[in-house]
């Protein structure tokens, strides 16, 4: 292997490492979505078994919580593009079920494609590491 080629795969090893840096990058923040839809599906539990006139405690963010009384349980829930509509408990919890299976699909791919691009980032390594011991070889055989 020539100086050329030397630094052209190890360009490539710096777009692998670039790469996976983006991809956990976007793991954390999908963790973070994954996190809020589970403290939403816990905050809507609460509401399953509650009645009307009961008191339930509410979760605004940041470790604030509110006290609120159960009147109709009905919930407003975003439907995408700019829409809200209102469902009953079990509606819902369905829509905030399918979006969290979603969201630990999505993070199952991502995870395999970190997994895929680690193994190749490694053999890679490997293979500058070996291209250079044999590049200095070659220059020290060269240069006595």
């Amino acid at each position: 292997m020539n100086e050329e080629e030397l630094e052209q795969a190890l360009g490539a090893l710096e777009i692998y490492k670039s790469n996976l840096e983006q991809l956990n990058q976007q793991k954390s923040f999908v963790d973070l979505s994954l996190k809020d839809y589970q403290m939403a599906k816990t905050t809507l539990e609460a509401f399953k078994d509650a009645s009307e006139g009961d008191e339930v405690m509410v979760p605004l963010g940041a470790g604030i919580l509110t006290r609120m009384n159960i009147g109709e349980k009905r919930f407003i829930v975003n439907a995408g593009s700019g829409v809200s509509v209102e469902k009953d408990y079990d509606g819902a919890m369905d829509i905030l079920q399918r979006r969290m299976d979603d969201i630990e699909t999505g993070l199952k791919s991502i995870d395999e494609n970190i997994k895929r691009m680690e193994q190749e980032y490694e053999k890679l390594a490997q293979y500058v590491q070996r291209a250079y011991e044999e590049y200095q070889r070659s220059q020290n055989v060269q240069n006595p």
